[in-house]
C-alpha cells in the first residue's frame, strides 16, 4: 500500500530544478531536470516568482520585465502556447 501511495506522489520541483531546465548550464543537472520535468512535474507561483528573479539577473541586458519572464518559464517548463506581438519576447519563447 505505501509503495503505490509514493508512486502517486505529485512530484513539486523547485526554482534549482527550473532554472538548471531553463539555462542548460550544467550538462549533468541540466539533462536529470529535463528528465523531471518529461515525466511530469508541477510547481508553485512562488517558486515561479523565485526563477524569474534569477532570469532577471541572467538576462538583465535583455530587458526582460517580470511579466516576460514568467511568460517564458511557462512556455519552456509548462508548454503554454504564448502568443504575443513582443517581436523581443516572440525570441525567446520556443
Amino acid at each position: 500500500m505505501k509503495r503505490r501511495w509514493l508512486r502517486s506522489m505529485r512530484r513539486l520541483i523547485d526554482a534549482n530544478i527550473i532554472l538548471r531546465y531553463l539555462l542548460g548550464d550544467h550538462p549533468q543537472m541540466s539533462a536529470e531536470a529535463k528528465k523531471i520535468i518529461e515525466k511530469g512535474a508541477f510547481t508553485l507561483s512562488e517558486v515561479i516568482a523565485e526563477v524569474v528573479y534569477v532570469l532577471k539577473g541572467v538576462y538583465a541586458e535583455t530587458s526582460l520585465d517580470f511579466v516576460d519572464c514568467i511568460l517564458i518559464a511557462r512556455n519552456r517548463l509548462l508548454h503554454d502556447n504564448v502568443i504575443t506581438f513582443d517581436k523581443k519576447l516572440n525570441k525567446m519563447l520556443k
